[in-house]
């Protein structure tokens, strides 16, 4: 007899531990002891018995107004972050307007306390409204709007009960026990948020700027020593993330902080800025419009178009400037990079202008009036007149031009002896020819300015991109 009742033991050991996914016991680990967690076998009516006993009822055990303690101990609260969009990264008010959701999960000690698996079943797990259970008051610390708890009543929460029922054989005595282990019952909160969070910007590097915003969860009203915050993950979940058209999302990050005795968690983002639209709709334009302004000193200075040329090229810019400002980031502090390269390359416009008015009187001053002599051979010197071996010979006054008067007094040689015409005959130098040469000097002048300013603004932002 005692022969077929261990056949029969291990017979029924190897039966559940092998097809009814059975696990050995924690403690032992033989065939004369097998637990298997309960399948969730229940029926309408045992359902609405324990809906009813636990939370529905008159005399219902659960109190939602009560944490989820026995002895009112901590209650750790594991969470991670699923970010599904990013909805508006707004510069100048400095918001982060994300969409995604949270998993929460805490272990609820008093929503069993009613349970009885003759009248409920084998009840596992189910799902209610949130509003039957203790759920942490979770809120975004740093919200622009108001600090307010997640919640809404068509969200609900999933329940694992977590029990295991253990079957033991006393050899000795020649019996089979049943056993059932009640585990914590474990609750999991996916609430939705629509997140509108404060974030600092800093746009020195606009348009190649990374920007990192942090949202922070606190649950308020509760300081550590009731509910404390674990990182279920430690980033975030970006499977069903969409990609925003202007931001790329780089990394991203779950840590957990306690601050003045309240346990917060934060969802660390760092995003980098697609630079392609504004270097194509900005700055290539800017850089065309500076070498458009600065071929005015090209034109002859007898063509009457200059001055409307260089006025015109001004003006292009101050309407451009116009049309792009909505795309420029409107902050003080920090000010944007390519501000102040926009300033600069208006201001050498300007300075265009400025200049060829003034090329023009010099090109339209009175011939009579002569160039003085620093001029003329600063002017020669950069004609290369003056390091000629041969003398410039007007052909309209040739050197040692002799004025021979006929009548009653002798003839005799008159020369002329001012300086500066004498100067002017040498190298031929007039005001037409100082001019054309002044044009040719501050050609390359503002053309190395823009260089300059390219090389001072542009290249320290082309090298932000690349780190």
């Amino acid at each position: 007899m005692e022969m077929l009742m261990e056949i029969f033991v291990i017979t029924f050991c190897f039966f559940r531990y092998h097809h009814v996914n059975a696990v050995p016991c924690t403690h032992h680990y033989n065939c004369s002891e097998v637990c298997t967690p309960n399948e969730n076998l229940v029926s309408k009516t045992q359902f609405e018995s324990f809906l009813s006993t636990t939370f529905t009822g008159s005399r219902a055990s659960y109190n939602t107004l009560v944490p989820p303690r026995a002895d009112l101990s901590v209650v750790h609260v594991n969470m991670s972050f699923d970010l599904l969009q990013v909805i508006d990264f707004n510069e100048v008010a400095g918001t982060l307007e994300i969409v995604g959701f949270l998993t929460l999960l805490w272990n609820d000690e008093l929503i069993d306390d009613s349970f009885d698996e003759v009248d409920h079943g084998s009840l596992t797990k189910f799902l209610i409204p949130e509003t039957y259970v203790w759920k942490p008051p979770v809120s975004v610390f740093n919200s622009v709007k108001a600090i307010i708890p997640i919640a809404d009543s068509t969200y609900h929460v999933r329940v694992q009960m977590g029990y295991t029922t253990c079957i033991k054989n006393d050899s000795n005595e020649g019996t089979i026990t049943k056993t059932l282990i009640k585990e914590v019952p474990l609750v999991t909160w996916k609430p939705g948020i629509n997140s509108k969070s404060a974030c600092f910007i800093d746009v020195t590097h606009f348009p190649f700027d990374s920007q990192e915003c942090v949202v922070r969860f606190i649950s308020f009203g509760h300081p550590s020593t009731e509910v404390k915050f674990n990182a279920l993950e430690p980033e975030v979940n970006l499977t069903d993330y969409q990609e925003n058209m202007e931001w790329t999302l780089d990394s991203t990050a779950i840590t957990v902080e306690e601050i003045d005795g309240s346990s917060f968690i934060l969802v660390k983002l760092k995003f980098t800025r697609r630079p392609l639209y504004f270097v194509v709709n900005l700055v290539t334009p800017i850089l065309i419009l500076a070498v458009i302004s600065t071929l005015v000193f090209l034109l002859p200075g007898n063509s009457g178009e200059r001055i409307g040329y260089s006025v015109t090229a001004f003006l292009t810019f101050a309407v451009y400037l116009t049309m792009i400002s909505d795309n420029l980031p409107k902050t003080s502090d920090p000010m944007s990079t390519l501000c102040y390269f926009l300033m600069c390359m208006v201001a050498i416009s300007a300075g265009t202008a400025f200049v060829t008015i003034f090329t023009l009187r010099v090109f339209h001053k009175d011939e009579k009036k002569m160039v003085p002599n620093w001029l003329s051979n600063l002017i020669g010197c950069l004609n290369c007149r003056i390091c000629s071996e041969d003398e410039f010979e007007d052909p309209e006054y040739p050197a040692n031009f002799e004025l021979q008067k006929r009548g009653k007094i002798d003839t005799r040689s008159i020369v002329t002896t001012d300086s500066d015409e004498e100067h002017n005959r040498k190298w031929g130098v007039d005001w037409k020819l100082v001019a054309s040469t002044l044009d040719m000097l501050f050609f390359l002048v503002f053309i190395g300015l823009n260089a300059i300013v390219c090389v001072v603004f542009l290249v320290p932002l082309l090298e932000q991109m690349n780190t």
